[in-house]
């Protein structure tokens, strides 16, 4: 008998389990973004767009409509490569404004200094 109900006891806490998780679940609401041949990809209220499994298996076009709804200008998503399109897809999240990167540089007398302004300290070292 006691090890009925512990066996009822036991399928009950399970049962009872099902219910609880959800309301554990993330309150944050998102939406799907439908990006062609079936796929879509999920993308939360705050602009973040979930990571992306297959991305592999996506078009360059698919992939570039993604990073659109991460925040990368057309011309930013122009000078990728395919391996970084997937990647970021695959990782997922969204861009991330930056501030300018400044470098300045003293000259061989020591008393003449040249700013140089960039996005990146690469675009600051081909100035």
């Amino acid at each position: 008998m006691i090890k009925k109900l512990t066996s009822l006891a036991l399928i009950l806490s399970l049962v009872m389990s099902l219910f609880a998780v959800p309301t554990f679940a993330s309150t944050e609401k998102t939406m799907d973004i439908d990006i062609g041949e079936d796929y879509e990809v999920k993308k939360f209220e705050d602009g973040r767009i979930s990571p992306v499994s297959f991305a592999e298996e996506l078009t360059e076009s698919q992939l570039e409509n993604i990073l659109v709804e991460m925040g990368f200008s057309k011309d930013e998503i122009s000078d990728m490569g395919i391996t970084l399109k997937k990647r970021l897809v695959s990782d997922g999240g969204k861009k991330v404004k930056t501030t300018p990167v400044h470098a300045t540089y003293r000259t061989g007398d020591g008393k003449n200094e040249v700013t140089f302004e960039g996005e990146s300290i690469d675009e600051i070292k081909e100035q």
